[in-house]
């Protein structure tokens, strides 16, 4: 709840509405499960990190497919599947 001391001035009410409706747009936020492929290359101690322009599936099936085309013909062997929990605030 807002409560004003002095009545807000003509530069303030603009401001205000600012306010309210970035709060409105934080409380109405849902979070979504993505899904990413993360790929690299270690020889001896140089590791490569590759990138592509998707970064995020929002879709697990798709992942999965993704996932299982870089083992049907891999250049390089998938060694490990790291699945963890992150935020974003």
């Amino acid at each position: 709840m807002l409560h004003l001391v002095a009545p807000p001035g003509p530069c303030q009410f603009p401001t205000l509405g600012f306010i309210v409706y970035r709060y409105l747009e934080n409380q109405s936020f849902v979070s979504e499960d993505f899904w990413s492929i993360a790929v690299s290359h270690q020889k001896d101690e140089v590791v490569a990190n590759f990138d592509w322009s998707k970064t995020r599936l929002s879709d697990s099936e798709e992942a999965e497919e993704v996932l299982a085309k870089c083992k049907v013909k891999p250049e390089a062997t998938v060694t490990e599947i790291e699945v963890k929990d992150t935020e974003k605030r």
